[in-house]
């Protein structure tokens, strides 16, 4: 197992990726798509089992060989935000650990709206969706109109929303949840979505 901690965080987003996408479903299958060792991807997955992310469970028979024991993950290991807003509405999705929506919402915004509003509005949401999610709140992924810098986290401009100028969107939301949140464009993120489940 790599000693780096960052590269550790990496194999391990990486793993619990394969795991939910279920291009990986045993040990085997996952050491081949990762390209490691059986016995670096075995520590891996233990330790994922550990710190209950993932399972371990069932028996599976290929066309040959012994049978593989087959991994998922563990959708109450938390959950994860989806939010996407323009001038009219913001409007919410909570996903479970193993990528399935579970809850969503949809808030309509005010006639002369404000980036405060806007902000406010997307916690309320946040907050909404957290009373039919299972674990605890992960991340908050955001979908923002207009420019927006994603390294920065900043929403740099919006036409509709008239004081919608560099706002510290990220920053904002993520001291009063407390977790990570990642901004786009909303019209990326969308299709990403489309890319990754579908329309």
């Amino acid at each position: 197992m790599r000693k780096n901690p960052v590269v550790q965080n990496e194999v391990l987003g990486a793993v619990i990726l394969q795991v939910r996408s279920m291009r990986a479903r045993s040990r085997t299958t996952l050491s081949k798509a990762l390209r490691l060792s059986p016995s670096t991807a075995g520590m891996y997955v233990d330790r994922l089992i550990a710190e209950k992310y993932l399972s371990e469970s069932g028996v599976r028979q290929g066309p040959m060989g012994r049978p593989r024991r087959l991994l998922t993950t563990l959708a109450d290991a938390g959950w994860f935000a989806g939010v996407e807003f323009h001038a009219q509405r913001v409007q919410a999705v909570g996903v479970d650990f193993s990528g399935r929506k579970t809850a969503a919402v949809v808030r309509p915004l005010p006639a002369e709206v404000t980036a405060d509003v806007v902000i406010k509005t997307i916690l309320v949401c946040v907050k909404k969706l957290a009373e039919a999610m299972h674990g605890p709140l992960l991340a908050v992924g955001l979908g923002a109109p207009g420019l927006v810098d994603p390294k920065a986290g900043l929403g740099l401009h919006y036409a509709f929303i008239p004081d919608w100028n560099q706002v510290p969107v990220s920053s904002l939301i993520s001291k009063q949840l407390g977790v990570p949140v990642i901004l786009q464009n909303n019209l990326r993120a969308i299709a990403l979505a489309e890319r990754w489940y579908g329309s």
